[in-house]
């Protein structure tokens, strides 16, 4: 039984960690989920098909990989949960911070968005687009400045 289910999800996994590695070589990984399009890669991506690529490697990009399913299917608190996650496994990961600030950005909580893409650019000061997420997030909070 379980020989047959690593033989029906083992497609699935190497495509999944083709992307993953495609992505983060694009810089496309890093895309702010606040502009994630439906027509993006990761849009495809089901959070069944990365639950089952954690059981087998609980890394943080996968956790990161399993945020933006979740994001695609407009499941934030889901996005929420399984990022922090990712930065319980690996404080110093910028990906994560911004995609929480992003997640954050879209469920209304700016002031959270912004603690974690200041997290984000102390990790990495020249992380562009959590910059850009930060500047997204201080202007909804105070849309008349």
């Amino acid at each position: 039984m379980e020989k047959q289910k690593i033989k029906l999800y083992l497609p699935k996994i190497i495509l999944l960690i083709v992307a993953v590695y495609i992505g983060f070589a694009l810089g496309k990984y890093f895309t702010s989920p606040c502009k994630i399009s439906t027509n993006n890669e990761f849009s495809q991506i089901k959070s069944s098909d990365v639950l089952s690529l954690i059981e087998a490697n609980p890394s943080v990009e996968n956790y990161i990989l399993l945020g933006l399913a979740y994001y695609s299917e407009k499941n934030l608190e889901k996005a929420v949960e399984v990022t922090q996650q990712a930065i319980l496994l690996n404080p110093n990961n910028a990906v994560a911070y911004n995609n929480l600030g992003a997640y954050y950005n879209e469920l209304g909580e700016y002031d959270k968005a912004i603690e974690s893409l200041n997290k984000a650019l102390a990790i990495d000061s020249n992380f562009q687009r959590a910059f850009n997420n930060l500047e997204i997030s201080k202007n909804l909070l105070n849309p008349s400045e």
